[in-house]
């Protein structure tokens, strides 16, 4: 192949196995060098370390801490084991993609003193776990020698990930779920975003500020506000209310979007070669989430209207503006997007029923294109 497309998911920050989390946190505090307070002070008393939050008995953290809905109806294996901390982040792409950290062989319940209860999960997922780093070396190799491109979904996150307003209310506006979610974006720039669009980390662009708030963060292991907040805006995280604490939106048209800073990265992107173009479209962060009398679960646009124009009619009249003056001889425009292809009956049938149900965190209803008629 001339390139590889990652087009979502390329890793899990919910449904992790026990003992993949395990390794994680280990991997992740050591290569940091310092262990992460989570922002956990009001429901346990005080800010926990990763490893305070022991693999397979993290969903109450996860549910209700964090406000993360992987774990919703009846999932608990989604969430017993969520990735939280920046460490496990950054871990699980190392582990994601080549065996070098992983524990040969893998520990076993015993190993780690865990329950009774969770060794039925642990001897369930070691095996697959071990199938799996068996074949890394090929996927290492293969990553290396073929130029590749990838774009996040929910799951690089968490599942659900801005689905709706309501997920955006209820995770953005718990300290905890704030901070799994940039934790889970700064863990994306640097292992996914960064090859995708080198010229947004060159000098005095948003990604070179970006690395140099990650390395003050790092610096004071995890205590420097300001480079938080840093963090956050070059992310393009929402700001947050001050009196409500809840994520700001502000108002395009008829929807509400996120109200990020201008200075933001963008994580769409167009790639060109003589004869066609691949146009990476963004659909999580730039949802127009309905306004008006709409409930906050109510099916978003994927992409709100200022962003279509950006994502899709900009790149397309650049390419028209380019083979007119002879730059270009594409022929052919391929669009890649993460979210659900259109038109498929039987899941348009089940997210429609769904719908009707009000169980909008059920089988993706909230990323179907063409339930939002509008936008559609």
């Amino acid at each position: 192949p001339t390139s590889f497309f990652f087009t979502g998911d390329q890793i899990y920050g919910d449904d992790t196995a026990d003992a993949l989390l395990w390794q994680l946190t280990d991997a992740g505090d050591t290569l940091l060098g310092w262990e992460e307070a989570l922002p956990t002070a009001a429901q346990a008393g005080q800010d926990l370390a990763p490893k305070q939050l022991k693999a397979g008995q993290r969903s109450t953290a996860a549910k209700t801490w964090a406000g993360l809905t992987a774990g919703l109806h009846q999932k608990p294996q989604c969430d017993r084991s969520h990735l939280f901390s920046l460490g496990e982040y950054y871990a699980i792409y190392l582990f994601s993609w080549s065996p070098v950290l992983w524990s040969q062989p893998l520990p076993t319940v015993q190993d780690i003193d865990g329950t009774q209860a969770q060794a039925k999960y642990w001897a369930k997922e070691v095996k697959p776990l071990e199938d799996f780093v068996h074949a890394l070396w090929k996927v290492r190799r293969a990553m290396a020698n073929v130029p590749t491109y990838m774009i996040f979904d929910d799951h690089d996150i968490s599942d659900d990930w801005y689905l709706n307003q309501a997920w955006c209310l209820r995770v953005l506006g718990k300290p905890l779920g704030r901070r799994v979610v940039q934790n889970g974006l700064l863990a994306y720039a640097l292992f996914q975003a960064w090859g995708n669009t080198p010229e947004q980390f060159q000098h005095r662009k948003a990604g070179a500020q970006l690395l140099r708030a990650a390395e003050a963060w790092s610096a004071s292991a995890g205590t420097d506000s300001s480079a938080s907040e840093a963090l956050a805006r070059y992310l393009g995280l929402p700001l947050t209310h001050a009196t409500t604490g809840l994520p700001q939106l502000r108002l395009e048209g008829e929807v509400w979007v996120l109200d990020r800073d201008r200075e933001a990265l963008q994580w769409h992107y167009v790639v060109r070669s003589p004869y066609h173009e691949i146009v990476v479209l963004d659909t999580r962060t730039w949802r127009g989430y309905p306004a008006g009398d709409a409930p906050v679960n109510a099916p978003p646009m994927l992409l709100s209207p200022t962003s279509f124009e950006r994502q899709i009619l900009k790149p397309l009249q650049e390419t028209d503006l380019l083979k007119t003056q002879g730059k270009s001889c594409v022929e052919a425009t391929l669009v890649i997007a993460p979210t659900n292809l259109v038109s498929l009956r039987l899941i348009d049938w089940i997210q429609h029923w769904n719908l009707q149900q009000g169980e909008t965190f059920k089988h993706d209803v909230g990323d179907a294109w063409n339930i939002h008629t509008t936008a559609f």
